[in-house]
């Protein structure tokens, strides 16, 4: 299953502007009755810069969240000092053995201006990011199982 989001800012005089797009991901394996055996989630995110003559600057190329591993940077701006494949590994643990319905329904919060904060006791001290965009692709990849 995938997400994509997008934003778009314009170039103007001497700023130039920016498309961006996060892919997010999910493979999914599930047993008979509908329960987790494994789960894989990671992101990419494709920036390209523009001016305003129409010139475009992509980079040459991109690494996944997971693949960034350490240099993500997201560990010295955690409140729980992981960094971001620390916390989507927490999530991916926490999904085994539970059916897509159940971790759809899993009790979220808004923390630090980020809406769907998990608030599952199990995930509060190792995963702050927001998991909108893993349980749409977790959905998606679900249907694709079926």
């Amino acid at each position: 299953g995938m997400t994509v989001n997008s934003t778009v800012s314009p170039a103007e005089d001497d700023d130039d502007g920016r498309a961006e797009a996060a892919v997010t991901t999910c493979a999914l394996l599930l047993d008979q009755e509908g329960k987790v055996l494994s789960v894989t989630f990671d992101c990419v995110e494709a920036a390209a810069s523009y001016n305003t003559t129409g010139v475009l600057t992509w980079p040459d190329a991109y690494k996944s969240k997971k693949e960034q591993g350490n240099d993500y940077g997201m560990k010295e701006y955690s409140s729980i000092g992981k960094e971001w494949y620390e916390q989507v590994a927490a999530l991916e643990n926490y999904c085994r053995g539970k059916t897509v319905s159940d971790i759809a329904s899993m009790p979220m919060k808004a923390e630090d201006d980020k809406q769907g904060v998990p608030a599952a006791a199990e995930l509060t001290s190792s995963c702050t990011i927001s998991c909108d965009d893993f349980i749409a692709a977790l959905k998606k990849a679900e249907m694709n199982v079926k």
